[in-house]
């Protein structure tokens, strides 16, 4: 298995806020009863986690100029 790291690029977010959706909602049905699921909780679902805009400005933030957002990729 060989596991890369790449910068994110715009072409990305689709992907990753399925990714970020995907793994939110499945904490989310992890640690909170079903009664609270209707209430945001944001330590486990936080805004914008499953928005395509956030995603795309967070690949876009340049004042992050000395941290580049990565996306792991993995060839099995």
């Amino acid at each position: 298995m060989e596991l890369m790291i790449k910068k994110a690029m715009m072409n990305d977010a689709v992907l990753l806020t399925k990714i970020m959706k995907a793994a939110f909602d499945q904490e989310a049905q992890k640690w909170l009863a079903n009664d609270e699921q209707k209430t945001a909780d944001f330590n486990i679902q936080p805004p914008g986690y499953d928005s395509l805009e956030m995603t795309e400005r967070i690949i876009n933030d340049e004042k992050d100029e000395g941290q580049s957002k990565m996306v792991v990729s993995r060839d099995e």
